[in-house]
Parts: structure tokens; C-alpha cells; sequence
């Protein structure tokens, strides 16, 4: 359904504790990188994804992700593929997202 609707918190700590959990991961870790690489805070609220305005702090946990599993540099990460994928994952607000991104023209100081 929608994510909103989760009582869990949705934050980079309850993220990365479900995709890369403790019995696979240095769990612990993997989240200080993140959190270092991403500027997001821990147990900031990232709800909801759908909205606009999240994709930048959602954008920013992807491509820190992107960084652990693929063991590339920040600067190496697509991040056109980033924006590419939120906008298949939120299509409703494809078209806000792009006239957003026109105005902000942000993603390109990535």
C-alpha cells in the first residue's frame, strides 16, 4: 500500500536495518556511512516518498547506497538514473518532479 500508512518509522535507521540486516552486514556501519555520505540525519522522517519534497533527502540515501554496495566514488553515482527511478517508482508526480527539478536544477551540483 502506501508507505505512510506503516507505523514504522521510516528513516535511514529502519531502511538500511531491513535491507541490510545484521545477519548478513556490519548493519551498524553501513548506516554511518550513509548517514555521513547523505547529510540525512538518523532518525530523520522521510515520509512521505511520494511526496515532492522528499526526493531530494531520498535521493541522497540512494546514491549513499549506492556507494556501499557498489564500492564507487559519490562523484561516479548516476544520478540521473536516481531521478529516473523515483519518477517510475512515483509517477503520479512525475510531472511535478520535472517541472521541480527545472526550477531548482539541483541535482546537477550532485
Amino acid at each position: 500500500k502506501h508507505f505512510h500508512s506503516t507505523k514504522q518509522p521510516y528513516n535511514v535507521t529502519t531502511i538500511i536495518g531491513r535491507w541490510a540486516p545484521p545477519t548478513e552486514n556490519d548493519t551498524q556501519a553501513y548506516i554511518r556511512t550513509v548517514l555521513t555520505l547523505s547529510g540525512i540525519g538518523a532518525q530523520e522522517n522521510l515520509l512521505p516518498p511520494e511526496n515532492v519534497d522528499s526526493y531530494h533527502r531520498l535521493s541522497k540515501l540512494l546514491e549513499a547506497m549506492t556507494v556501499m554496495e557498489n564500492g564507487i566514488r559519490p562523484n561516479d553515482v548516476d544520478t540521473e538514473a536516481i531521478f529516473q527511478g523515483y519518477k517510475l517508482a512515483f509517477p503520479r508526480n512525475a510531472h511535478e518532479l520535472d517541472k521541480w527539478m527545472l526550477e531548482e536544477d539541483e541535482y546537477r551540483d550532485w
